[in-house]
């Protein structure tokens, strides 16, 4: 094997007082060491979560040499494993799996597929409701099935076979997303322009960001065999996606 790739966190504060955020940093880094890939950790702290991603992108590029920049929210938690298999990949944007509760109580994952027109009301992003995008909770159902189970955990979890091996299956080409677990290669970020995340109408930042990335000729990936716990008021996760969500995404199909 050659040169283990160097994996530098990107770490902000923001609206959140998360108890769990130390530890589930720790634990990341912890794996990072571990593997040979530990870059270091950049930190920035604003009122505008847009701005700390900015300006973890831009410390990246003029503080460090990594190849990589994983980028978390404070509000999840994500499997020890996750930059590191994220990493193995080898892709210029991979995001690993989260999930999020919507209007209706539903839960849909953070891949998302650029549709021009949404087919349903189930769309947009964040605060920024738009018709360009459709959630990709079809796709991922898919996924799950094709491994024969759901993942019956709401916290951080990677798929693995009868062995203990994580799957190396669960890649989804996807349009956009969040920015929960997003690992980003230094070629795609010295590529584009600052500010890297800014709104649009219609446009959260991190739908911009991959907006912008594919222009510019990357391809954007998800990968449903990591997955992180969403820490709202109860943890968001794969079981609560398939408990609430599973017979009206599966009913629909043609499998």
């Amino acid at each position: 094997m050659g040169k283990h790739p160097s994996i530098v966190l990107g770490l902000y504060s923001g609206s959140y007082n998360c108890n769990w955020h130390t530890p589930n940093v720790l634990s990341l880094a912890w794996t990072l060491f571990e593997s040979e890939s530990y870059g270091g950790y950049l930190w920035a702290t604003s009122c505008r979560v847009d701005s700390n991603r900015n300006y973890l992108i831009n410390d990246f590029l003029t503080k460090t040499t990594g190849d990589y920049l994983f980028i978390i929210d404070e509000d999840m938690i994500h499997p020890p494993q996750m930059p590191v298999l994220l990493a193995d990949r080898d892709l210029p944007i991979v995001s690993g799996l989260y999930f999020k509760r919507d209007e209706h109580g539903l839960h849909f994952p953070q891949f998302y597929k650029f549709v021009k027109e949404a087919p349903d009301e189930r769309r947009g992003h964040g605060t920024a409701v738009n018709n360009l995008y459709r959630v990709m909770a079809d796709e991922v159902t898919k996924v799950f099935m094709e491994w024969g189970d759901v993942p019956k955990t709401n916290g951080p979890l990677v798929v693995s076979d009868k062995d203990g091996v994580p799957v190396t299956d669960g890649l989804l080409e996807i349009d956009g997303g969040g920015f929960g677990c997003l690992m980003m290669r230094r070629d795609v970020l010295e590529a584009l322009e600052p500010p890297y995340l800014i709104t649009e109408p219609g446009l959260n930042g991190d739908l911009v960001f991959y907006k912008r990335a594919k222009a510019a000729g990357f391809k954007i990936y998800g990968d449903c065999r990591v997955i992180a716990a969403h820490m709202q008021m109860t943890p968001i996760g794969a079981a609560a996606f398939t408990d609430v969500s599973w017979n009206f995404v599966q009913g629909r199909l043609d499998v």
